[in-house]
């Protein structure tokens, strides 16, 4: 087995012993092509698929140097090709862009995309190194890719509670209401009401979520996971009881969504 770097000849002999026989020489002679930078991913073609807008989104790799000599790496990034809105804002970069990785070593790189808006990309890189004062292609991969945004289905986009209190009740319970002395709404007038919600993931990636609900109102589940196209049904509740008088109130709260 023979590890030879690029451009580099070597000469050897085989020899044959036989008993009874003179030895027989075999020259040998072979010449290194190409070159010994490989990577840890197909770099023939970079399929991002769908990515979620807003963020930054990671593809890292593994650069290696299987050569018995150092040799210099750099990266030359191509304009993108942008398919959506014309505000949108798509970021493209590569660390290292140049470094120099040590014989039979490796180094780690990054590539980094970010878009403010959904949209469909592509675009390319080139590495390159340096032999003998000659520019030599490693690779040139086509990168492509479409940003999305997390996109949820809810059964009802309001959900309304609606408490009338019993009068009637309260009055046999704490008797005469027309008094100077305060009274407070009695708690087993005051029940929780609860309201069935479905929610699907409508878009082309898996999300995980956490809700966050203010009080009075509650949530059965405060972190949810759903893969493209499922849905799940959840209790929202209102529960009253915070009530200390008898004033008609209007309560409005958001549930506040966020994605890891």
């Amino acid at each position: 087995v023979a590890n030879l770097d690029d451009n580099i000849t070597f000469h050897a002999k085989l020899i044959l012993m036989f008993q009874n026989l003179n030895p027989i020489v075999v020259p040998i002679k072979g010449t290194g092509i190409g070159n010994t930078i490989r990577t840890s991913v197909n770099m023939n073609k970079i399929d991002m698929n769908y990515i979620f807008t807003e963020r930054p989104v990671y593809f890292d790799f593994i650069v290696y140097n299987k050569g018995r000599r150092p040799l210099e790496l750099r990266w030359t990034i191509q304009k993108p090709k942008i398919e959506g809105q014309i505000t949108s804002i798509f970021t493209f970069k590569i660390n290292p862009e140049s470094t120099t990785i040590p014989a039979y070593d490796e180094i780690p790189c990054r590539m980094t995309f970010q878009c403010n808006k959904p949209t469909s990309f592509i675009t390319g890189i080139q590495g390159y190194t340096t032999i003998k004062k000659k520019r030599t292609e490693l690779f040139n991969p086509q990168i492509k890719g479409t940003f999305v945004r997390p996109e949820l289905r809810f059964s009802q986009q309001t959900i309304e509670f609606h408490h009338l209190h019993d009068i009637a009740s309260e009055e046999k319970e704490t008797g005469d209401l027309h008094t100077e002395e305060p009274i407070q709404p009695s708690k087993d007038l005051l029940p929780v009401m609860t309201q069935q919600v479905n929610i699907k993931n409508a878009g082309k990636l898996g999300l995980n979520m956490k809700f966050d609900c203010p009080k009075p109102f509650s949530i059965s589940e405060t972190k949810f996971h759903l893969d493209p196209d499922e849905d799940h049904i959840f209790d929202i509740t209102f529960d009253p009881s915070f009530k200390t008088d008898f004033i008609s109130e209007l309560i409005t709260k958001k549930i506040s969504i966020s994605f890891d």
